[in-house]
């Protein structure tokens, strides 16, 4: 389904002489429908391993490629526009801070998604309060975001992420901000939609619930995929 290859990544640091290199020849390929988890310690380039995978970073040098229905595409043969397209139709990303817009409802946001990608406003809302009824929130889609909890606002958060019913989920230590209650409902969810979607499904984590929930770990060390 996808595959990152040879990826190397380097940021400049304030008051640092020497850009700091990240990523040093990271690879890695995920298969349809398969449920990936990365893991390794803090460091090791498994968040901006993800972020370039998901097309919201740009590696100094490798290739990621994607599969579609309509063949494969590289992402350096995207123009920024392109990619930003291509993005909220094929690949939906779920941080460790739900990243939520304080200035809309629960369902607004689940939304966004969708009226970007053209849905009609009407059709955008029907498709995303049958999301928060699958979630569980369907009574507290018209609240604002600052009126959930955690666990809420980031439940709507992988809404958001799966409404336009992407190839690719991509979830970077979805659970990191939660308590033990929240987390499991986190897991379980992201483990049920990725069974009905069928989706590709790449998680950068530190949880042991959800690196045995995978079908396969890859271990990060110094840049590297093990």
């Amino acid at each position: 389904m996808i595959s990152a290859t040879d990826i190397h990544k380097s940021y400049s640091i304030p008051g640092s002489s020497a850009p700091t290199e990240v990523l040093r020849g990271a690879s890695i390929v995920c298969e349809k429908g398969e449920f990936v988890a990365i893991v390794g310690p803090s460091g090791a380039g498994k968040s901006t391993l993800l972020h370039i995978m998901a097309s919201v970073d740009i590696a100094d040098s490798g290739t990621v490629v994607l599969q579609t229905p309509n063949g494969p595409i590289k992402y350096s043969d995207l123009s920024s526009n392109a990619l930003a397209k291509f993005r909220n139709s094929t690949i939906g990303m779920v941080f460790q801070y739900h990243h939520l817009l304080p200035e809309f409802t629960a369902v607004e946001n689940v939304m966004m998604p969708a009226l970007i990608a053209g849905v009609s406003k009407s059709d955008a809302k029907i498709k995303a309060m049958k999301l928060l009824e699958r979630i569980g929130l369907s009574n507290r889609a018209d609240h604002a975001t600052q009126e959930l909890s955690g666990g809420e606002q980031q439940r709507v958060a992988i809404a958001r992420a799966v409404i336009n019913k992407p190839l690719l989920l991509f979830a970077d230590e979805p659970t990191g901000n939660l308590d033990t209650e929240n987390a499991n409902i986190i897991l379980t969810l992201i483990s049920e939609l990725q069974r009905e979607y069928n989706l590709t499904c790449v998680i950068a984590t530190h949880s042991a619930d959800l690196v045995g929930s995978a079908h396969r770990v890859v271990t990060m060390i110094d840049g590297q995929c093990r």
